[in-house]
């Protein structure tokens, strides 16, 4: 009886094991997607800083908006835009 009584008790601490494993998986996730969405918001802003910089000495938006773009994705050479 000991034997069973010990066997349920492994398959159930197994089980919560597993459940326990899942849901700090399920949280981590969670979190990446926080912390992707907080960076998002904050590349936005420096983007729409460095735009606004940029109409403000007589750019276009149109064109501020793509010259920030191509900064962004690193295709004018030494110049970066800093998250």
């Amino acid at each position: 009886m000991k034997a069973e009584q010990r066997a349920e008790r492994a398959a159930e601490e197994g089980r919560k094991a597993e459940e326990d494993r899942q849901k700090a998986e399920a949280d981590e996730i969670i979190r990446q997607q926080a912390l992707r969405a907080a960076d998002n918001v904050h590349k936005g802003k420096v983007m729409r800083a460095a735009k606004e910089a940029l109409i403000g000495m007589n750019i276009s938006e149109e064109l501020a908006k793509a010259i920030v773009l191509k900064i962004a994705r690193g295709e004018v050479p030494n110049i970066t835009i800093n998250f």
